[in-house]
């Protein structure tokens, strides 16, 4: 949802100015950040056993040379946190690592939370995954329809063990088992979004380091905080979305095609519609949301801002990244160019509406994109998403 425009705006907003003020604003990175190193996601080859995965997929090399769901004996990594390093003084932030931890390729599972006060537990009805390539500074987003069933764990994994046919509902409740069931991620500090990094670690077929999840609250905030965003909206929308919080106003939103200039409740109102729309139209509008925050807030915002806006951070988002890695992350997001970050959606008809994830099709579709990312086609970068072309 809009909020994930709120996560890439603080990882991926090419604004050095900003990355070095963030990296040495330590006080709030260690409120943000987790205390302790976070265990990688890693997928398993996909077998003939099981009823979701009835055939062997084709490995495919990355850019740099890493398999695509490499074959491993359990589907997890040890990792030792590095020891935070004290300092006198705050020293320049150092240089974006071309590895992390080995791997060639960072990616981080990105949640938005659909947990309003009228709901019982927690529904991440957004997951997009950003995978950077180290080397290149090129990154890719994987976004993965909500509504997807038996979606599986890697071989091996406990929750593998629990769930031998994927989780037994859609994608949406995969970060609730690791609420209820956190036997099943040994390790992790914060199960849910374990759960989640597994789940979509074997879809995909990559490893994945991290996860960040935001509440809805914070796409209000966020919007607004920056006066709004201008959006070319392509439907006829009409639609009255229940209130995000007891007593609020509820999110009235009614659009035809044309230029407009959302505030923070017509924004989220826009990605939540589903009136006379199904789930692809709101992944569509997903994907405007964060080109157009990207594109259009200036280093002189975010530096006017910069306090507001890490409060809004602070208290709208959880994550697994272990501070210690912080300035290694801001360094990376530094490098990153949002006109070169590539976009996928697995929507219909290429791929089901709904129904078992088709594990083989997604695997071969983000191999492709990894190995020949199509960033010369605006309409497929985040930036040229929903520029009217």
């Amino acid at each position: 949802m809009a909020w994930l425009a709120f996560i890439l705006a603080l990882v991926a907003l090419p604004h050095v100015i900003v990355a070095d003020l963030a990296w040495q604003q330590r006080g709030v990175v260690t409120r943000l950040f987790a205390a302790e190193a976070a265990v990688t996601a890693r997928p398993t080859r996909l077998t003939t056993s099981g009823s979701v995965t009835s055939v062997v997929t084709d490995d495919v090399d990355g850019p740099a040379g890493p398999t695509i769901a490499p074959e491993i004996e359990d589907g997890r990594e040890s990792t030792d946190a590095t020891p935070p390093t004290t300092v006198d003084a705050v020293p320049a932030p150092p240089e974006a690592p071309t590895t992390w931890d080995g791997d060639e390729r960072l990616s981080i599972v990105m949640l938005g939370s659909d947990g309003g006060y009228d709901r019982v537990g927690i529904r991440t009805d957004t997951i997009i995954v950003l995978s950077i390539d180290l080397a290149t500074g090129d990154a890719v987003t994987f976004s993965v329809p909500r509504n997807w069933e038996n979606i599986p764990f890697p071989d091996g994994t406990p929750a593998d063990a629990r769930y031998p046919y994927g989780n037994p509902d859609i994608a949406n409740t995969i970060y609730g088992i690791g609420l209820r069931r956190p036997e099943l991620f040994p390790g992790s500090i914060h199960t849910g979004g374990a759960a989640v990094k597994e789940a979509m670690a074997q879809t995909l077929g990559i490893p994945i380091q991290y996860f960040v999840m935001v509440d809805m609250t914070a796409v209000v905030d966020t919007i607004d905080l920056f006066g709004g965003i201008d959006l070319t909206v392509t439907e006829y929308i009409n639609d009255r979305i229940r209130p995000i919080e007891e007593g609020g106003p509820w999110l009235e939103i009614t659009t035809t095609p044309g230029e407009y200039h959302f505030d923070g409740l017509t924004t989220l109102a826009y990605v939540r519609s589903r009136v006379q729309s199904w789930d692809y139209n709101r992944m569509a509008r997903q994907r405007c949301v964060v080109g157009a925050l990207i594109d259009q807030v200036s280093p002189v915002e975010l530096l006017t801002n910069f306090g507001p806006f890490t409060e809004i951070v602070v208290n709208n988002v959880v994550t697994d990244i272990p501070v210690d890695r912080a300035d290694e992350l801001i360094a990376i997001a530094a490098r990153l160019d949002p006109s070169r970050i590539q976009t996928v959606s697995f929507v219909p008809p290429e791929f089901p509406d709904g129904g078992p994830v088709p594990l083989r099709q997604v695997r071969n579709s983000v191999g492709a994109a990894l190995t020949t990312p199509n960033v010369a086609d605006p309409d497929q970068t985040l930036t040229g998403a929903c520029n009217g072309e």
